[in-house]
């Protein structure tokens, strides 16, 4: 499919092939037009399409209204800009000294790549997050909050499964429930317990987040491992065709914008944002801590999330949620296209296979420019 794939997955494929697509004639590439590819369009009568498109969003996104309110966003004519629209005056695009360039678009200190959202992959942040901080949450709703590739797949699994009471896998990926990957509706729509996965600064969460003092886990690892599981991610994920020291220059660029955000920036302002709010209930976990000693980290976490959890179902969470068990599970179960680039390693110290001497000592600068009180916690 299309749209689901990256290009090189793509142009990897043998021939004959037969792509399929949902896109609109203008997400279609230059070569379709100029090579006159056979097309084949196939129609339905709309009404039959609005009710197997409401069972499939059932499925596929726990979409939790009846029809009727599906169709609500069904006959919306009127499309908003954070679905599949963008204006190219929005694009931001950062470089490095290499020739690499990524292309960014942005609200509130928070960037996505635009080639996912021209693609239509995630609604265009420029108009989703203002309208995403606005949007209603319950006092039961939980957030988890992590940089990219500091557990969060791993930590969402875990805590599914505490509030279901089962070391069964969710049926749906958690990008379904990723707060800036979804649009207000959708994220409404869902049925409880929800627990929200992001990766935004405090800023851009909910106003109600913090009226509601809805439950936050905060996720941390060592950002020398984060920073080479990000390279991978965004390999695959926007096709970053550099070197690994060439992406370093955009993970270790201090003035924003960069892709997501700066590492340190966000985590001194969640280390802020704690420190400041005593009252609004917050737990920490830090990766390399669930990964040494699983089972008392997922009971710690059942007794913030008041769930009854014996010494049996977190030593069986444990085990469905080990690295190798889950990325097969996620393969399997879930069957989606994301889950497929989620996982690589997950190894604690693998940044020391990949960081050279001189790298490391511009990662340590980096490092006491920005002092965060995790810090000491890391082997660096």
């Amino acid at each position: 499919m299309y749209e689901f794939q990256i290009p090189e997955n793509l142009q990897t494929l043998e021939p004959p092939r037969v792509f399929n697509t949902h896109a609109r004639p203008n997400n279609l590439p230059e070569q379709f037009f100029e090579k006159r590819c056979k097309t084949v369009f196939v129609q339905r009568n709309p009404k039959d399409i609005a009710v197997s498109f409401y069972y499939h969003y059932k499925d596929l996104i726990k979409f939790g209204g009846t029809f009727k309110q599906f169709m609500d966003f069904f006959l919306k004519e009127d499309e908003p800009a954070s679905e599949t629209n963008l204006s190219e005056d929005d694009i931001i695009r950062i470089h490095d000294n290499h020739g690499n360039t990524i292309e960014l678009l942005g609200s509130g200190g928070q960037y996505l790549s635009a080639s996912n959202v021209r693609s239509g992959r995630y609604p265009n942040p420029v108009t989703n997050i203002p309208r995403l901080r606005k949007m209603n949450v319950n006092e039961d709703d939980i957030f988890l909050c992590a940089y990219p590739k500091a557990g969060t797949h791993w930590t969402w699994e875990i805590m599914t499964m505490l509030l279901q009471q089962s070391a069964e896998y969710h049926p749906h990926e958690k990008e379904s429930y990723m707060y800036e990957l979804q649009i207000p509706e959708t994220l409404q729509a869902l049925e409880p317990p929800r627990v929200f996965n992001t990766h935004v600064r405090p800023n851009n969460l909910p106003e109600q987040f913090f009226e509601k003092r809805c439950k936050t886990v905060f996720v941390q690892r060592n950002p020398k491992d984060i920073s080479v599981s990000f390279y991978y991610h965004c390999k695959n994920m926007i096709q970053f065709s550099g070197t690994f020291e060439q992406f370093m220059d955009f993970f270790l660029k201090e003035d924003e914008p960069v892709l997501h955000c700066a590492w340190y920036k966000y985590t001194l302002e969640w280390e802020q944002f704690i420190r400041e709010n005593p009252d609004h209930p917050v737990h920490c976990i830090m990766y390399e801590q669930l990964q040494q000693n699983a089972v008392e980290e997922i009971k710690r976490l059942a007794t913030f999330l008041k769930t009854p959890c014996d010494d049996k179902l977190a030593n069986l969470i444990a085990e469905k949620c080990s690295f190798q068990n889950l990325k097969n599970a996620t393969l399997k179960v879930k069957k989606g296209e994301m889950s497929k680039i989620l996982f690589r390693k997950g190894m604690v110290g693998d940044w020391k296979t990949h960081f050279t001497v001189a790298l490391n000592e511009k990662f340590d600068q980096y490092l006491q420019r920005h002092p965060t009180t995790s810090m000491n916690t890391y082997d660096i």
